[in-house]
């Protein structure tokens, strides 16, 4: 992500607007600024054989299967290798549900994917990967319910920049045995450096940013070797979807702005393909399931926790036209061309269509960028034009598009309103939350201290070390001429937990007060609640409880 300053204002003008009016000095990347010197990830990791010093993990979790990962280091020349993997009911690997193999080599980096099916609904499983007599650490996973479902809980996380600090937001995480799945919005890894310097032992490898299959492939392995990253792969299944450092910044379908088209050294390349190289790296090393083997542009995809929550995920990155070319004001005609596409045709066929087919409780959307409106009113290019959007980057610079999904979401025509509706986001480094409407700065339209006129409520989720551009915690200053805004946190790292049940959706915002160096520490933030058929967000007054007995963690 990279947010511009608008054509005709100053900088010193929008710093003004960034103080008064709630604009911000606009992001250069999903970077961040530089931290104390540290040290660096602690090794080797817990239980695991060298062989298997890159972890495990397990995702994209169905009723009567699941994704088992693992990533085997072999000695040099190894041509070909068999991985065996055994699945238990318990922790202490006594009761044998069943075991699958799967040769390995270089052409897919060494790494294992095994879709194990056979198991049960709503289930805890322990599994382990063996290659001769190396043995990797114990895992834990959990399959999707198929009914009878009260209580969910979810990790949310996103931006996750190696060189800029500890990955403490993922270690605070793994200690939760509670949580159903940990949904990841984008940038776990990132191609480049943003910031001025790393921290001291968290230099990116390879030193360079990254344009080629190999390259991908080193700095997967490298964040694969954090230990608070690899503990929380295994102790609970992630579900992910991309952003754009995956690749590289600010991509969409046909190009990126941090991508120069032409041979090395001079160019980086054909786009095509370090987009195609990214995302194969991407399908190598995360435990996510190809939906049509070899398109790795088929990502977006649908989860059923029973009746209570259907979850969508969506490709908000590589299947969108451009962004605006220089993040033009309010009433630049590109904003509102209709032909512009965020998700491309068919991916927003079928997220329409699964919108209007869902039967559960709730629908929870994932995607890397924030749905909502976002706006400097007495900006003076949108003096004229209703305000100034700050980030053309996010759906506000794909106003018809969204307009069409705000249309689904209302109805009409024959076809019922789509209600009891969560949008997920990262990529902003801050948290939000917020109501959605169609044109919030209406009251005609909203009304915000009633919450009426809302289609849908929104969280955007802290980063877990990328930092937002100004110094403390100046975030409530943006809700000014914003008043679908609820609440903005700006000045520490962390990430949402999301607590889901029958009567409401619950967003907790969980903070790490220090990222320079290891620590699990978090205190809690803010919590907003969206009632059932209530549409809209209000303050908790506290933060939510776990169910009474929580699977046991992988020992």
């Amino acid at each position: 992500m990279r947010i511009k300053r608008p054509r005709g204002l100053s900088r010193r003008r929008f710093l003004q607007a960034g103080a008064a009016l709630g604009a911000l000095p606009f992001l250069e990347s999903c970077g961040s600024s530089p931290l104390p010197a540290g040290t660096g990830p602690d090794a080797p990791l817990p239980g695991a054989a060298p062989e298997f010093r890159h972890g495990i993990a397990s995702g994209d979790p169905l009723a009567d299967r699941v994704i088992l990962w693992t990533r085997l280091t072999p000695p040099a020349g190894t041509e070909r290798v068999s991985v065996s993997l055994s699945v238990y009911r318990d922790p202490a690997l006594l009761n044998l549900v069943g075991t699958r193999s799967q040769l390995t080599d270089a052409s897919r980096d060494y790494t294992v994917k095994i879709d194990f099916d056979g198991l049960a609904p709503g289930s805890s499983y322990y599994y382990q990967f063996e290659s001769g007599a190396a043995r990797s650490a114990i895992g834990r996973t959990r399959t999707l319910p198929a009914a009878g479902v009260e209580h969910l809980r979810f990790g949310v996380c996103s931006c996750s920049q190696y060189t800029n600090g500890f990955f403490n937001a993922y270690g605070a995480l793994a200690k939760r045995s509670d949580l159903d799945a940990i949904l990841h919005l984008g940038d776990y890894i990132y191609e480049g450096d943003y910031g001025d310097t790393a921290l001291a032992g968290r230099e990116h490898l390879p030193a360079r940013e990254i344009i080629s299959l190999a390259d991908y492939r080193e700095r997967h392995a490298q964040y694969k070797t954090d230990p608070d990253l690899v503990e929380l792969h295994r102790q609970t299944p992630f579900i992910t979807i991309w952003d754009d450092h995956e690749s590289t910044d600010n991509s969409y379908r046909d190009s990126a702005r941090n991508h120069t088209e032409g041979a090395p050294p001079a160019g980086e390349g054909v786009w095509s393909e370090r987009k195609a190289a990214a995302q194969r790296a991407y399908f190598e090393w995360l435990p996510i399931r190809e939906q049509q083997p070899g398109n790795f542009d088929l990502i977006y995809r649908r989860f059923a926790f029973g009746d209570l929550v259907d979850l969508l995920m969506l490709d908000t990155r590589l299947q969108r036209d451009a962004a605006p070319a220089d993040y033009p004001p309010a009433c630049d005609a590109t904003l509102t061309d209709p032909d512009r596409q965020m998700l491309g045709p068919v991916q927003e066929d079928w997220f329409s269509a699964q919108l209007r087919a869902s039967t559960a409780r709730w629908r929870v959307v994932g995607s890397s960028v924030m749905f909502g409106q976002w706006k400097v009113v007495g900006a003076p290019n949108g003096a004229t034009c209703g305000g100034q959007y700050l980030n053309a980057d996010q759906w506000d610079g794909y106003q018809v598009a969204r307009d069409r999904i705000f249309a689904v979401l209302a109805g009409g025509a024959g076809l019922p309103a789509v209600t009891n509706n969560v949008f997920l986001a990262g990529d902003i480094h801050s948290a939000w939350a917020l109501d959605l409407n169609e044109d919030p700065n209406n009251p005609a339209s909203y009304n915000p201290v009633t919450g009426s006129g809302t289609r849908a409520v929104e969280f955007v989720c802290n980063s877990v070390t990328s930092s937002f551009p100004i110094p403390g915690d100046s975030g409530m200053a943006f809700l000014a001429g914003n008043p679908a805004i609820r609440y903005i946190q700006t000045a520490q790292r962390g990430y949402l937990l999301l607590d889901i049940t029958r009567e409401a959706v619950t967003g907790e915002f969980w903070l790490n007060p220090d990222i320079s160096t290891r620590s699990s520490a978090e205190t809690f933030g803010r919590a907003y609640r969206s009632g059932y058929d209530a549409q809209s967000l209000t303050l908790a007054t506290a933060a939510t409880s776990p169910p009474a007995d929580p699977p046991a963690p992988a020992p």
